[in-house]
């Protein structure tokens, strides 16, 4: 028996956590490399080039730059747990036949932070 086809937004999830993984593992490995002796030093884009990385962000990375998921959690307004509560309001109200606008939404959003 065929399985259940999976969502797009679940695969992208895991695309982008699989890149996230390969880019601390590439880094880790950059740190590791920097220990070496500088005759023996693998170069960043030589080490993102086996990861299958950018070599700009593996750089930004190991100089101390955060991932855009990463970034982007530190510009949300709401909390996750606040955004579920969100989801759950607005599928409650299509239920009942209310569908939410743009305005409802975000007239709900700021009531939430608010409280």
């Amino acid at each position: 028996m065929v399985g259940k086809a999976i969502p797009v937004d679940i695969k992208k999830r895991r695309k982008v956590q699989e890149q996230e993984d390969k880019l601390l593992a590439a880094a880790a490995e950059v740190i590791e490399e920097h220990d070496k002796p500088k005759a023996k030093h693998c170069s960043i884009r030589s080490i993102a080039t086996i990861y299958e990385v950018s070599s700009s962000t593996l750089s930004r990375h190991v100089n101390g730059g955060c991932s855009a998921k990463n970034f982007n959690v530190l510009r949300q307004k709401l909390s996750t747990a606040e955004e579920d509560v969100l989801v759950k309001i607005i599928c409650e109200l299509a239920d009942q036949g209310f569908p939410a606008s743009c305005q409802r939404v975000t007239d709900m959003a700021e009531s939430i932070l608010k409280s």
